[in-house]
Formats: structure tokens, sequence, C-alpha cells
């Protein structure tokens, strides 16, 4: 079972993201941090959005830049790449996809 929350806050240089969740573990009747991980967002243009990430859970920690591309209202194409920072992460994890976002659009 994991439980999570995250902080965002907007300045006018970009948005940053804390989020942090943790585990129940039901065969050791434990708890322990789950996911944590620090983001960074900056709006280029309408159509093109970075970012990059510090993310891990125990020690395996990752850094995720990339950046999404609006194709239509709603729609982004979504590349990045994930690189290892620490001997258990996995060196390089790069993914692509389409990301729908759903609810009240701004333009």
């Amino acid at each position: 079972m994991k439980f999570g929350a995250g902080l965002i806050k907007g300045y006018r240089w970009g948005t940053v993201t804390g989020r942090v969740a943790v585990d129940y573990n039901a065969a050791e009747n434990a708890w322990g941090v789950g996911e944590y991980a620090f983001e960074y967002l900056k709006k280029v243009s309408d159509r093109f959005r970075f970012y990059a990430i510090v993310e891990g859970s125990d020690d395996e920690v990752a850094l995720v830049p990339g950046f999404e591309w609006r194709l239509a209202r709603g729609v982004f194409l979504k590349i990045n790449n994930g690189f290892g920072v620490t001997s258990k992460a996995i060196d390089f994890a790069p993914e692509v996809g389409i990301m729908f976002s759903l609810g009240r659009q701004r333009d």
C-alpha cells in the first residue's frame, strides 16, 4: 500500500514540485519511504515545455531530463531519458509516450 503527497509552486522562471510517498509492507508490518522526487518544469512556448526531475527510492536515484511537445489541445508527445545517479539505479532509461491531459485546458 502506498500513500503520497506533493507540493507545487509556480514562479516566473518555472514551476517546481516536490513529492514523497510512503510504503506499507504488510509482510513485515513496517512503513518506509517509497519514492521521492524534485521536479522543475519550464514552459518555453505554447507548444514546448522542458523539465528535469531528480527521483528515487531507497538507494536508487535518477536524473530525468525531457520535453513535452503539444500536438493538440490536451495531447502531448513526451520524450525523456533517465540517467542513473547512484550505482543501483538503471544507467540509461529512455521513454517516449503520448500524454493526455484531461480537464480544463488553458491556452
